[in-house]
């Protein structure tokens, strides 16, 4: 600071910050287990949706394809769901 320079203009304001600081969003410790054990459910619904699409022919009978059909994929559709939930 030099005598010809008035103490207020060498002091820079602060602005004040743009958003509150907030503290980063707890994370349960087990929340990346279950996200491990839904894409492994994930990954079982679609295995066995393949499966009834192109193995279960093979093991049941053509008077009974049909029915097994739609239950195999009702069961694929509960495990897929369930894997999101």
């Amino acid at each position: 600071m030099t005598p010809s320079t008035p103490a207020h203009e060498t002091q820079r304001p602060t602005a004040p910050p743009l958003a509150p600081q907030c503290p980063p969003p707890a994370v349960a410790p087990w929340a990346p287990l279950w996200m491990v054990v839904a894409g492994l459910l994930g990954a079982v619904g679609v295995a066995a949706s393949a499966w009834s699409a192109h193995g279960l022919a093979a093991l049941v009978a053509a008077a009974d394809l049909p029915l097994a059909l739609s239950r195999a994929q009702t069961a694929t559709y509960f495990a897929l769901l369930h894997s999101l939930a």
